[in-house]
């Protein structure tokens, strides 16, 4: 059974590392120059934008129309495979990953954490029906856990997101596989990437009560954005599905809105991750900041309801940095703390794993004082955001399609 978590963790972290590796070649090829400001002086239009936009759309519309019922799987069908007596549909399951690869090639508001996760599980039910020794549930959460923590570096975190948010039980020989899985896939990584952990935050700070209670307004503030985010989401399929537009042709309505946009704000294109190390780093100008965090809440569901799509992990992570970002600059912080605790409140919020994020912000981070005041303000937002709209994006995904879980066991 380790053998087997190991196998299945070097196959669904190689596979992801590929996926990422070929996504981030495919993206050169029109990546704009990102601007520190935010002004109404247009820098021009790119046809190397426009080109990317148009294939990918006609691309993601033809894979959307093979799909059953014009509706990609992802990580919500994951976690009702886990708990049901429900198989994920591999074919359906391949093209998905298929159709998120297309639309992030192409420079579609979406992220890269959802389709991970959802690729790696598929590849988990894949390997399951030719090696039975561990559970569906089980060898589904290592193939999900690997493939993140492959590209992301986040081995523990990822182990824990899989038993959190996706597996929805905690027990330790499930958890032992998994996270054994998860570690397999991290030292591939670490050995083909080298050391690769994202946004580094080594800016020291002294923990006192400011901290505290800026962490808990960070709170507030991010479980009200994050339940408006999640609301859009399937409000936006909606809205699509009413227009009329035949399901062939609806990604073709976020790929002119984000061309239109492009000059003034190139950050929305693709995954984002360019533009969040910016904001690391300090180079963001406020207006820009506050811009960002509103414009990519509307951009990113309006992609994901009109056919493009990808994750809401990385834009939930993009919308908590600007977030943070915006307070660091305004009250002038020196690093980006604010940052990363906004952060790690919205994808907690988000995803349904407080305890998982909690992990994941420490090791993107390698910050253990910001991994403290991040527990406070997930706390906070995701109460707010339980309340308002239910554990995570993905339970309500299901509780609109009529199905309900309970807590985490």
């Amino acid at each position: 059974m380790a053998i087997l978590a190991i196998f299945v963790g070097l196959i669904g972290g190689l596979a992801a590392l590929i996926f990422f590796k070929l996504l981030v070649f495919v993206s050169s090829f029109w990546v704009p120059e990102l601007s520190t400001d935010f002004n109404f002086q247009w820098a021009g239009y790119h046809y190397q934008i426009g080109i990317a936009l148009l294939i990918s759309s006609l691309i993601a519309g033809q894979i959307l129309m093979r799909l059953e019922g014009n509706r990609p799987n992802g990580p919500a069908d994951a976690i009702l495979a886990c708990n049901q007596d429900v198989n994920l549909h591999l074919k359906d399951g391949f093209l998905s990953s298929l159709l998120a690869f297309v639309s992030l090639c192409g420079g579609a508001s979406v992220g890269l954490f959802g389709p991970l996760v959802h690729f790696g599980a598929v590849l988990g039910v894949w390997l399951n029906k030719r090696f039975t020794s561990l559970t569906k549930g089980v060898i589904l959460s290592i193939g999900a856990a690997s493939a993140v923590a492959a590209v992301f570096s986040i081995p523990i975190g990822g182990a824990i997101f899989a038993q959190e948010a996706i597996l929805r039980k905690f027990t330790p020989s499930s958890f032992l596989f998994i996270l054994i899985g998860s570690i397999s896939s991290f030292l591939l990584s670490f050995f083909i990437l080298g050391n690769h952990r994202f946004f580094p935050i080594d800016g020291e700070f002294d923990f006192s009560l400011y901290y505290l209670v800026m962490s808990i307004g960070i709170g507030i503030l991010c479980g009200l954005l994050v339940s408006l985010y999640m609301y859009l989401i399937p409000a936006m399929g909606k809205l699509a599905k009413s227009s009329n537009i035949k399901p062939q042709w609806r990604p073709l309505i976020p790929a002119i809105a984000l061309f239109i946009a492009s000059p003034l704000l190139p950050h929305l294109l693709g995954s984002g991750l360019s533009t969040i190390s910016l904001a690391v780093a300090g180079k963001l100008t406020l207006t820009l900041l506050i811009v960002l965090c509103f414009t990519k809440v509307l951009m990113t569901t309006f992609c994901l309801g009109f056919g493009f799509f990808g994750g809401v992990f990385g834009p939930a992570l993009f919308i908590g940095a600007m977030l943070g970002a915006s307070m660091d600059a305004y009250l002038g912080s020196g690093h980006a703390v604010f940052l990363a605790i906004a952060a790690a409140a919205m994808i907690a919020s988000t995803i349904g794993a407080p305890v998982a994020c909690v992990v994941i912000i420490f090791e993107l981070t390698g910050n253990y004082s910001i991994a403290i005041l991040s527990a406070v303000s997930i706390s906070v937002a995701y109460q707010i955001s339980k309340q308002l709209i239910g554990k995570s994006v993905f339970d309500y995904q299901l509780f609109k399609r009529g199905i309900v879980f309970n807590e985490v066991t």
